[in-house]
């Protein structure tokens, strides 16, 4: 593995990523690879952020979008509800890491973004009141949706809702369903006396009945019903 990574140079022979030698072009071959290896001392270096905007650099996700994502949702919604700082600050914590787990891919992306956050906080001697509960909703914010943790069901919200074409990979936009994401410009959300209001704000190309049929816009709405209903909110 560190041979094919590029880590350590081969002595003889010759390895052939997506048709690049690792040798010649290792650019070109590194840029095929999806790799986090364990204990590299830059790893516990970096701030929260910092590791994720790293991450997102060798992804080449742009930096604006990556800021909407991480945050937008997460400070539009918790400040019109009255959150105090400390719990927003705390909800941005993992809403930064809940993903880091898919720079590996999606299958059981969660419970690596926990184990990662986890080793972080343990690692860095990070400390603070709710840890565990930050930690559970990192684990569970695929599919916790009956959760009693208010972490928890604010991460799935907000991760469910971030769906906009930024979003869409390259591979994404051809699988049925995934790719009616692609018109979705963005995403509008109003909260006024208890009754919150989301607007997808569309190029006016989307296919309803292939976008409603997919499982995540599924999910989309389950989430939001999740969110509604431990907030007391009517949602439309």
């Amino acid at each position: 593995m560190n041979m094919i990574t590029g880590f350590i140079e081969p002595t003889e022979g010759e390895i052939i990523v997506e048709g690049y030698d690792i040798s010649k072009k290792p650019k070109k071959a590194k840029s095929q690879i999806g790799y986090m290896p364990e204990g590299v001392p830059l790893y516990s270096d970096l701030t929260v952020k910092e590791f994720v905007n790293y991450m997102a650099e060798l992804k080449r996700v742009d930096r604006k979008v990556r800021k909407e994502r991480v945050e937008k949702i997460i400070d539009n919604v918790l400040n019109k509800l009255d959150f105090n700082e400390e719990f927003i600050y705390k909800e941005k914590i993992a809403c930064i890491l809940h993903d880091t787990g898919a720079i590996l891919g999606k299958e059981n992306h969660a419970y690596r973004s926990y184990l990662f956050a986890k080793d972080y906080f343990i690692n860095n001697d990070i400390k603070f009141d709710d840890i565990n509960l930050i930690l559970d909703a990192i684990r569970n914010h695929s599919d916790g949706f009956e959760t009693d943790n208010l972490y928890g069901i604010i991460l799935i919200f907000a991760d469910k809702l971030d769906m906009t074409k930024e979003r869409i990979s390259a591979s994404g936009k051809k699988v049925k369903g995934n790719k009616e994401y692609s018109h979705v410009n963005d995403i509008d959300i109003t909260i006024e006396n208890n009754i919150l209001k989301i607007d997808f704000i569309t190029d006016g190309k989307v296919n309803l009945n292939e976008i409603n049929e997919y499982y995540f816009t599924k999910k989309i709405f389950k989430g939001v019903e999740s969110f509604s209903n431990k907030l007391d909110l009517k949602y439309i």
